[in-house]
């Protein structure tokens, strides 16, 4: 076991070793940080399939006597002297809605109110309509009517009560629908809201409905999750894997490194004092050697024997001291 270990410790002296070693720890080193800066894992998210919900009040006014557009009208404003009335009609849809359910509630009513400032004070309200119901493959259509004589009326009989003159009168419709659908295999669910109103134009003198089409998307989105990888000299590497690999490599080349700088610096620090009095050269010829067996050693034999110390390599350095044809010798390991 010593000669085994005498063998590493001359293998991880040798500067080459450590160059390589050092050149290794880089190369570990880098991809340790390269490995520690990017994430383990990808996720995307792709759009697998669309849905959406349309809600749309078609109107068409119920004009009286007049010369100039007949019985009805259907237009974006309508003139107010001429209209008696409104036939509406809305409609629902949910696309796709071949797998879907759902309920739905349409209301109506007509309110009211004075101003104060900017607060308004509302007077009165009455309904106007109500209906609910379930979906039918994924929509549904309702007619009605509003008749705006009577509201004429009403609000004139209401001015009198109240003794209100400046007495305003808003007309609203208001939708609401839940959807459950089933959509590229995922459930779906989803709400649409819709309010709509009946407003005037004073200046002009028109009528006209307001948010008539409302249409609302989504969409739905498969997400998956891949581990990552980092190219290394070509090869792929799972990030999550270089993340341990590579700094455990680190740790096991930084050891056998240390040692082998440690050597070299301390055959360096042995040598100091020397180097004034040590010659390249070849191998003398002698009739006797004397091993010795450390470069303490060595150093004493220098200065008892006050003689140049010769330098050649051989399989490692070799230093000699040559007196009287005796050779003393020291090999470094």
């Amino acid at each position: 076991m010593s000669i085994r270990m005498e063998n590493i410790v001359k293998l991880l002296s040798r500067k080459e070793v450590v160059g390589v070693l050092i050149v290794l720890l880089i190369f570990t080193s880098f991809y340790s940080l390269k490995a520690l800066g990017a994430r383990d894992t990808l996720q995307t998210t792709v759009k697998t399939a669309g849905y959406s919900s349309v809600g749309t009040l078609t109107h068409t006014a119920l004009l009286g006597n007049n010369t100039l557009y007949g019985p009805t009208l259907s237009r974006q404003y309508y003139p107010a002297p001429l209209v008696e009335g409104f036939v509406l009609n809305y409609r629902y849809r949910f696309t796709p809605g071949d797998v879907v359910r759902g309920n739905y509630t349409i209301s109506g009513k007509v309110t009211y109110y004075v101003t104060k400032g900017k607060e308004k004070v509302i007077l009165w309200e009455e309904p106007l309509l109500y209906e609910s119901g379930e979906l039918e493959k994924g929509g549904f259509s309702k007619d009605f009517t509003l008749d705006m004589l009577k509201l004429t009326n009403e609000t004139e009989a209401i001015s009198e009560q109240l003794d209100m003159r400046r007495i305003v009168r808003d007309v609203t419709y208001s939708v609401r629908v839940n959807v459950i659908g089933i959509i590229a295999g995922n459930t779906v669910e989803e709400s649409f809201s819709q309010d709509m109103s009946l407003a005037k134009d004073v200046s002009a003198n028109l009528y006209y409905f307001t948010n008539t089409e409302k249409s609302k998307g989504g969409s739905v989105t498969e997400t998956s999750v891949r581990p990552t990888t980092m190219s290394v000299l070509g090869v792929n590497v799972k990030t999550a894997t270089a993340k341990i690999l590579f700094p455990i490599l680190s740790f096991i080349l930084l050891t056998p490194l240390l040692g082998g700088v440690y050597t070299i610096t301390a055959s360096r620090e042995r040598h100091t004092g020397l180097e004034a009095y040590t010659v390249e050269g070849a191998p003398p010829f002698v009739d006797k050697k004397v091993h010795l067996k450390s470069f303490e050693d060595l150093r004493k034999t220098f200065e008892l024997l006050d003689r140049p110390i010769i330098h050649y390599r051989d399989d490692g350095d070799v230093y000699v001291i040559v007196e009287d044809g005796v050779a003393y010798e020291y090999r470094e390991n």
